[in-house]
């Protein structure tokens, strides 16, 4: 009787031989990495093609042209043919792609010899540009035909003989400075290891994954030249004429990892095609410095005509309109400077507004557009004008028993002693407090005096306190289970007592 061993032997047969002639899965994805680079040529070759003939319509039908473009055509087909066969091939084998997910920053202690004195301390941004990139000038159509020509494609879609143009974003004039200031100038000449390694230092310092991090921020034409530019400016090290000094300083493993950090990013975040990475590419100038000089040009032409200037900053115009109130300054020049808070981004009634401009009401009221800050002024401002309302509750009202003889505290606004006084007097406080909320520091101190049992009662007016520290205040109170009203607008006695008598009267029933 044969052996259950023995019954196997055929299956055995099978197995080795599907194991012997199927290629791994590992090997497959192999293939369609090369077939991604071989893409990535065919690509950018046709999207140069097509420029250099955007400005000649006549040459669309020349049929040479139209010759290379079926040839072009063909093995772009070839090529995702090859690949989605791959990629089929890989599913049927039992293995899932998955896309490749960035990984969150994390420093790279790598180290190799003569690495300290290459590198210096890493940062976390870009450092404040030391040199001047131009001032902001506004983007024309001949401009932006010169750049889509120059460009690798991004915004341009040309059919037949016609191109539909995509008007470019623009990016922060701040953050392009700064990559523009730390790539430097380059270096006529390297003919020593000093300079070769003060080049070398700068290449390194600008594709470490932080400075990576600031690419992100901008369009991906835009990073294509900065890339290209290190790429060209890293071949020009491997040139003939260098290449000795390379050999002498054993800084290779420094250039290949330069190199594999510019791939991985470009495989990361696909902001475009990049000549120079590959092994097999040759200068498309006459040298890797003309092509890294033609990069950097193309990144200074688009910062010059696509950067957006920086913003002003709101805290800082704010600080120079009260100045300018506590100086007592001219009203037209109060009148502007206001205009110049608005565009800097602060809000309409934002409440260091209504507090500052409170004396001026008369020249709000003179000018449109300041009629929402005027509107927050009068309504914090609201004081019950009906003498019956600003006497307080009547004898019989259910709550005295909540507020009589109770340590209170009035939260948001501009403290003003006469409506404090009437309100303490309106609801026999034994002391009643008006804590302006200006800084964070305050917002702390009152928890904690809330927490301790310093306060009795708490009078929140929302219309005057932002969302963030009214819920810290009322956190406390909560915790420290001390009773809050919130009063949603103004201040004035009657509609504080609206207030209590909906939150505190609810919680007592």
């Amino acid at each position: 009787m044969a052996s259950d061993k023995d019954d196997h032997k055929p299956l055995d047969g099978v197995r080795q031989w599907l194991a012997k002639e199927a290629p791994s899965a590992t090997e497959r994805a192999e293939a369609i990495d090369k077939l991604d680079l071989q893409l990535d040529e065919v690509l950018d070759v046709s999207r140069r093609l097509a420029h250099n003939l955007a400005g000649r319509p006549d040459a669309w039908g020349d049929p040479q042209v139209q010759a290379l473009q079926a040839e072009l055509a063909g093995l772009r087909g070839e090529l995702l043919q090859r690949w989605i066969d791959l990629v089929v091939a890989v599913r049927l084998s039992g293995t899932r792609l998955r896309p490749e997910v960035r990984p969150t920053f994390r420093r790279i202690e790598s180290r190799g010899p003569n690495w300290d004195d290459i590198r210096d301390r890493p940062t976390n941004e870009y450092p404040a540009a030391r040199a001047s990139s131009g001032s902001y000038v506004q983007l024309d159509d001949g401009q932006r035909q010169r750049l889509q020509a120059a460009l690798s494609g991004q915004h341009a879609a040309l059919s037949g003989q016609h191109a539909a143009a995509v008007a470019p974003s623009v990016f922060p004039l701040q953050l392009a400075q700064a990559v523009r200031a730390e790539l430097g100038d380059m270096p006529t000449t390297i003919d020593s290891e000093e300079a070769l390694r003060a080049e070398l230092k700068v290449l390194v310092r600008c594709t470490r994954p932080e400075r990576q991090e600031g690419w992100r921020s901008l369009p991906p034409d835009v990073q294509v030249p900065i890339i290209a530019h290190i790429a060209a400016r890293a071949r020009r090290l491997q040139e003939p004429m260098i290449a000795p000094l390379l050999a002498q300083l054993d800084v290779d493993r420094q250039i290949e990892t330069l190199f594999n950090a510019l791939s991985r990013y470009t495989k990361e975040e696909a902001p475009g095609f990049v000549y120079g990475l590959a092994r097999s590419h040759g200068a498309r100038g006459e040298s890797w410095t003309r092509d890294a000089q033609d990069h950097l040009a193309m990144l200074n032409e688009l910062i010059a005509v696509r950067a957006e200037p920086t913003k002003a900053n709101p805290e800082r115009e704010i600080a120079k309109l009260e100045g300018m109130l506590q100086d007592e300054a001219e009203d037209d020049a109060i009148v502007e400077q206001l205009d110049a808070v608005l565009a800097a981004g602060a809000g309409k009634t934002d409440l260091r507004l209504v507090r500052m401009c409170r004396k001026k009401l008369d020249l709000l009221g003179k000018h449109a557009r300041f009629k929402p800050l005027r509107k927050a002024i009068k309504e914090a401002d609201e004081v019950d004008e009906a003498p019956e309302r600003q006497a307080g509750p009547p004898p019989e009202w259910p709550l005295w028993a909540q507020v009589r003889g109770k340590r209170a505290a009035i939260i948001g606004g501009d403290p003003r002693e006469e409506p404090r006084a009437r309100i303490e007097a309106a609801f026999e406080f034994a002391s009643l407090t008006w804590e302006g909320i200006d800084q964070v520091r305050q917002v702390e101190t009152l928890c904690t005096q809330v927490r301790s049992g310093g306060v009795d009662l708490v009078i929140l007016l929302q219309s005057l306190i932002n969302h963030s520290v009214c819920g810290k205040i009322v956190d406390a109170c909560r915790s420290a289970k001390v009773p809050f009203a919130a009063v949603e607008r103004g201040y004035g006695v009657e509609r504080i007592r609206l207030a209590i008598e909906q939150d505190l009267g609810k919680r007592e029933g």
